[in-house]
């Protein structure tokens, strides 16, 4: 009787010990959650699994107090936003006495692109109180048709009637129906009689996409 007892015992315990080994481990906390490792059964690699992850964005200009607050906000919404890591944001800040308005402007390469911008409005106390963000995530341009830069002026220059002293400037443009950047040229025309204002040129066709007052970066000093 104690034989056939003992035996049932050791049986038990052979079960519960391959039950408790079968059964899947208890999940830990998610922050702790480690990347899966690269092998034929996930069918996944660490690397794979970092390209998901957005990448660090570059940043220009000068850093202030408040544009390291707008600086951080941008970096959390970069997801939200599209913010492509080949697109470069430059800073200005521009203080006034209720806080700062810190604009950041996207370039490519050292080409700024024209029509978007985003723009972060902090207070004194360091909150954020306004956003106006004009951002789309676009392609990179092809920069080939700028090659072709050092004759546009005189092929520009009669029919438009570009200032003598303007030297054409390279720009991207993102027009609001397009999804390409457009490459262009800012240069500054001038009439008798009539104020300077600044032309955006098409550089592969010279055709005009927009006339407006000179920004102030092209202003003569």
């Amino acid at each position: 009787m104690k034989k056939a007892f003992a035996l049932l015992s050791i049986i038990a315990g052979v079960v519960v010990y391959l039950v408790f080994r079968s059964a899947p481990p208890a999940p830990g906390p998610r922050a702790l959650t480690a990347l899966p490792s690269a092998s034929k059964a996930v069918g996944t690699s660490r690397a794979e699994v970092s390209a998901k992850a957005p990448k660090r964005l570059v940043f220009g200009g000068v850093q202030t107090p408040a544009e390291t607050i707008a600086r951080a906000y941008v970096l959390s919404h970069q997801t939200e936003w599209g913010i492509q890591p080949y697109h470069r944001l430059d800073a200005q800040t521009f203080e006034t006495p209720l806080g700062a308005w810190v604009k950041y402007q996207p370039y490519q390469g050292e080409y700024p692109i024209f029509g978007m911008q985003i723009q972060v409005r902090v207070n004194r106390h360091g909150e954020i109180k306004e956003v106006r963000n004009s951002y789309r995530p676009m392609p990179e341009a092809d920069l080939t048709a700028f090659a072709g830069l050092n004759g546009m002026k005189e092929k520009i220059g009669r029919p438009l009637g570009v200032a003598a002293d303007s030297k054409p400037t390279p720009v991207l443009l993102a027009e609001p129906a397009s999804d390409t950047l457009v490459a262009a040229v800012a240069v500054t025309l001038s009439a008798p009689g009539q104020p300077d204002r600044q032309a955006l040129v098409r550089v592969t066709d010279g055709q005009v996409l927009s006339l407006s007052a000179p920004r102030i970066e092209f202003v003569k000093r």
